[in-house]
């Protein structure tokens, strides 16, 4: 059978350097199963650089994995002014924009 288990990870309030290392497990316990990894970080109220750091690794490194990964909805207020602050949507490259603001480039 293919792969069709879907794991979806719900995220706390609390997205810091200091939560980052168990964040980190429970990330790639669920891509080393491969399988299709749903992030939700719709409960994010205090989210960092380090812990967008986290999942732009595991978005990388997925594929390699045989996995998949992806968020439940589009970044939420807390998540996005961070991705603003740190130039990653700052620039429009399509696949962080459709990684993370589920917007699809025009032509």
């Amino acid at each position: 059978m293919g792969r069709s288990a879907v794991t979806e990870i719900a995220f706390e309030q609390r997205l810091t350097l200091s939560t980052v290392a168990a964040d980190k497990e429970r990330i790639l316990s669920s891509l080393s199963d491969g399988a299709s990894v749903v992030i939700d970080l719709a409960a994010a109220t205090e989210v960092d650089i380090a812990f967008i750091q986290l999942i732009e690794v595991a978005r990388r490194s997925a594929p390699q994995l045989g996995a998949s990964l992806s968020l439940a909805s589009p970044a939420p207020g807390p998540v996005r002014d961070v991705l603003e602050r740190g130039g990653f949507i700052a620039g429009g490259d399509p696949e962080l924009l459709t990684f993370w603001l589920q917007e699809e480039s025009g032509s």
